[in-house]
């Protein structure tokens, strides 16, 4: 996606407030994107949304559409931030939970009606309107709070982890709905989440935060596929990172690597260095098939240690001289037997090899 000079742009963005902090934080969002901010707790993820609402006071530059509001009150940025837990009034109704927003004395009465009843059209909740607080699961509460934050037609909308309180079935229709605003109101969207499906089903880019600062900042798959670190790699979860000897650079983006006695040509970053590196291998990248049975493990043979059903895909567990590879087998018709011996192979386009 081409990022237009419009939307939402942070430069070097800094604040010290007790234990969290922000260190130069800067990127770009076009309209109509989705820019998805993962990182461990206390990473500083709340605190960006924080500061991009004028909610805490920052050093730095946050402009909305080219324009300047960092000395902006939070009343008077185009942004609209969502949190975790919806804040809705349990006095008032859904109708007027969303209409509190429209505080504008200004706005006439047809006009205010027909924003509300867009953005309950917009959010699937058309048969809420008179329906108390109290008596909503938590999707749907989740869905009042995100048309009481669009029902005033922000520019920038901030989302924190607002899927963490919502049942597993509905999540997808929500992400789902908050896309379709995204795209159709062309905002410019920072969504915080802690939740790596939510991260990726969502995001057009992701920024990964630690301590305070961006490490990386790509499409989902570069981010996936192409870890800037082991920090990156660990927080997403791949398992199988190996210690491996770069022998030598064939082309500037691959590397001849050691893996054990096997060797491979692996993509890489152009400043990889020969010497010792570390292999990243997503669990889909590796296939097994049967060996004959053997007393060592050796090469590329190794025994299962665990095994299980795991819905769409069974994930496999093999010891091997290299160290334990978790493997997902998408087409196994059923999980391998513990002790089995098995032959192992590296798909290794989808590997890549990080500095030690």
């Amino acid at each position: 996606m081409s990022i237009s000079p419009y939307g939402l742009t942070v430069r070097d963005l800094s604040l010290t407030l007790g234990t969290f902090t922000l260190h130069d934080v800067s990127f770009r969002v076009a309209p109509g994107e989705v820019l998805v901010i993962v990182g461990p707790s206390g990473c500083g993820k709340s605190t960006l949304l924080h500061a991009l609402s004028g909610l805490i006071q920052s050093r730095g530059t946050v402009s909305i559409d080219s324009v300047d509001v960092s000395g902006i009150p939070p009343e008077e940025r185009e942004t609209g931030l969502v949190f975790q837990s919806p804040v809705l009034f349990p006095g008032l109704s859904v109708r007027e939970n969303i209409g509190y927003g429209l505080d504008d004395a200004r706005t006439p009465e047809g006009k205010r009606n027909d924003l509300i009843d867009i953005a309950m059209a917009n959010l699937n909740i058309n048969g809420l309107g008179a329906t108390r607080p109290a008596s909503l699961s938590g999707g749907q509460s989740q869905r009042v709070a995100l048309a009481q934050t669009l029902v005033r037609r922000p520019r920038v909308l901030l989302l924190d982890e607002p899927l963490s309180h919502v049942e597993a079935p509905l999540r997808r229709d929500i992400r789902r709905d908050v896309k379709a605003q995204v795209v159709r109101g062309r905002l410019a969207a920072v969504y915080v989440t802690h939740d790596l499906e939510d991260a990726f089903l969502m995001a057009d880019r992701v920024a990964v935060m630690r301590q305070g600062e961006i490490v990386q900042l790509d499409t989902p798959m570069n981010v996936y596929r192409r870890p800037s670190s082991r920090f990156v790699a660990d927080l997403l979860g791949l398992e199988n990172i190996l210690s491996v000897i770069v022998l030598g650079r064939p082309d500037s983006h691959h590397a001849r690597v050691q893996l054990g006695r096997l060797e491979y040509e692996i993509p890489c970053h152009p400043g990889l260095r020969i010497g010792p590196a570390m292999l990243v291998l997503p669990p889909e990248s590796i296939t097994l098939r049967k060996a004959p049975h053997a007393a060592d493990v050796v090469g590329d043979t190794g025994q299962v240690i665990g095994s299980a059903f795991a819905g769409s895909r069974s994930q496999t567990e093999v010891e091997t001289e290299v160290g334990t590879l978790v493997v997902h087998e998408w087409d196994a018709s059923a999980p391998r037997s513990v002790g089995d011996s098995v032959r192992f192979a590296v798909r290794a386009e989808r590997g890549w090899v990080l500095e030690r």
